[in-house]
């Protein structure tokens, strides 16, 4: 990947009738490291443009036989030219004159005469929002197998439509074929169960489709392995368009870009999700996300590497509850802020016993005060199981939660992954 500074300069057209302006912008601009290009009237403007795309245009509004509103309308009726961004030029400050400039499709402008500090600030504003334009769909690109799918199920959805309409059973119908699918993405159970002494998984979705997933992946040759529990934003549709993502995601990042550090693949994830859910028409980003538990096993030092995203990691050993704490801040959300993402290091002994979790669990509602379940009601449950031996702990959650709900609805996916060492 080349350095921020090799990479090339930017190509900007300065379309003015007036020489001086053209002096005075091209010094600025060629001093701040941008290639200049110069058109004197919109038809010299657009020879240019013919003859190279640039990646951002300076637009001077009154010009001679034809205007920079004309040239700008030209230009944004036209596929190959219509992204160009433009920043107008203009001596006007009255609001009639601006609205008209953005009415033809121009994105930005700037008033005469120039201040250089603000003409740049707007031109690598623009150019950067181009940008990160083409890197959302170049994302949207590597997850082409995935609407080609989504495509496909519409289809047969279009097919049986009439049938399904007759019947009333669409929804119905629609959810557990999707299920299917979306059960298919999950990592094979066989493999978690073959690398250690005994597991047990309690996957619950609340509505027949599930925002939670798992993922495990063994690095055979190193004697390594990645295990992961997640719970994305919502249940139901919703949560499960989100996990079908965070599963895309993660196969990416561990396997086609070999990323292994948890704390390192947190980041990656938060970028991503940012990326991926951010509105493309007002640069919005979507308050949903995920919480996410990383666990790295290297078994030949018998060394556990944790780092959790609003997610814990609970063990115990000879009995006794111990606790990694993740990070406060979840993947994705539109706060703008630093995460911090910190890896906790553990050396594992035989007979270890650790849990990965969603909130589905301890968030329900029940007992009889209609209250949650909790963290610490919770942390006791686990520690009383500890005196049964492994495989009767699934089926000793399982009592639990039906004794508690009492006829409650379920409020959230539920996801419950147990692993004892060898």
């Amino acid at each position: 990947m080349q350095e921020r500074s090799q990479k090339p300069k930017k190509d900007i057209l300065v379309v003015d009738d007036v020489s001086s302006n053209l002096d005075l912008l091209g010094s600025i601009l060629q001093l701040n490291n941008f290639d200049t290009r110069f058109a004197t009237n919109g038809l010299e403007a657009l020879s240019c443009i013919e003859s190279k795309k640039p990646d951002l245009i300076f637009l001077d509004i009154s010009m001679p036989e034809m205007d920079g509103y004309e040239l700008c309308k030209i230009l944004k009726s036209n596929n190959e030219t219509k992204d160009i961004p433009i920043i107008f030029l203009t001596a006007y400050s009255n609001t009639q004159h601006l609205l008209k400039a953005f009415k033809v499709g121009g994105q930005d402008y700037v008033t005469k005469p120039f201040n250089p500090e603000e003409l740049l600030t707007r031109a690598n504003t623009h150019i950067e929002l181009k940008e990160k334009k083409e890197e959302i769909e170049h994302y949207n690109y590597e997850l082409i197998k995935l609407n080609e799918e989504l495509i496909r199920l519409n289809e047969i959805l279009k097919k049986q439509k009439k049938v399904i309409e007759e019947k009333n059973n669409d929804l119905t119908s629609s959810l557990d074929y999707a299920k299917l699918i979306q059960t298919s993405l999950l990592s094979s159970t066989f493999e978690i169960e073959r690398n250690f002494d005994s597991t047990f998984l309690i996957n619950i979705p609340k509505d027949i489709i599930s925002g939670d997933f798992y993922f495990y992946y063994k690095i055979e040759e190193k004697k390594q392995a990645i295990l992961i529990v997640a719970d994305c934003t919502g249940h139901g549709v919703p949560g499960a368009l989100l996990s079908v993502l965070g599963t895309s995601l993660v196969n990416k990042i561990i396997i086609n870009d070999k990323c292994n550090d948890p704390k390192q693949i947190l980041y990656e994830l938060d970028v991503a999700f940012k990326r991926f859910l951010k509105s493309r028409e007002n640069q919005v980003v979507s308050n949903d996300g995920m919480d996410i538990g990383i666990c790295f096993f290297d078994f030949e030092n018998q060394e556990l590497i944790f780092s959790g995203a609003r997610r814990p990691l609970y063990f115990f050993r000879d009995g006794i509850l111990n606790q990694f704490r993740g990070s406060i801040h979840p993947i994705g959300g539109y706060l703008d802020v630093n995460k911090d993402f910190k890896n906790h290091r553990l050396k594992f002994t035989s007979n270890d016993r650790i849990y990965l979790f969603s909130d589905g669990y301890p968030d329900q509602f029940g007992g009889d005060n209609e209250k949650k379940l909790g963290t610490k009601r919770f942390k006791d449950l686990l520690t009383q199981m500890q005196e049964y031996p492994f495989i009767e702990q699934k089926e000793f959650l399982q009592n639990f939660l039906t004794a508690w709900k009492k006829g409650y609805d379920q409020i959230d996916d539920i996801l419950f992954l147990g692993i004892q060492i060898k």
